[in-house]
């Protein structure tokens, strides 16, 4: 179920901090196609890294959370989306990862 820029970000606040919150070592991004991007362009590793996504309500939503985020320290590129892009994903940096 899609949720509200606040509710999503609580639920990724408690993901990060149950995994170490040290917010610069995370990197937030939003996606139409979240799985393509963490995997393919970010090189995040499927099994044995940390990464989350979920769906906003809409792209303003989704836009709020990484907005947020990136105030509160993650890393992120903010880029025009596709209004269809409403999954906000986040994963912990890696020497194998990539980031925008």
């Amino acid at each position: 179920m899609a949720k509200y820029s606040k509710d999503l970000l609580e639920e990724i606040l408690k993901f990060v901090n149950e995994h170490g919150a040290n917010y610069r070592d995370w990197y937030v991004g939003i996606s139409k196609e979240p799985e393509k991007d963490l995997f393919k362009k970010h090189n995040v590793q499927k099994n044995g890294d940390l990464w989350m996504y979920d769906i906003a309500t809409d792209l303003n939503n989704a836009k709020q959370v990484e907005e947020r985020l990136v105030m509160m320290g993650f890393d992120g590129a903010s880029m025009p989306s596709d209004p269809k892009a409403v999954a906000v994903y986040i994963y912990r940096k890696k020497g194998h990862t990539k980031e925008w």
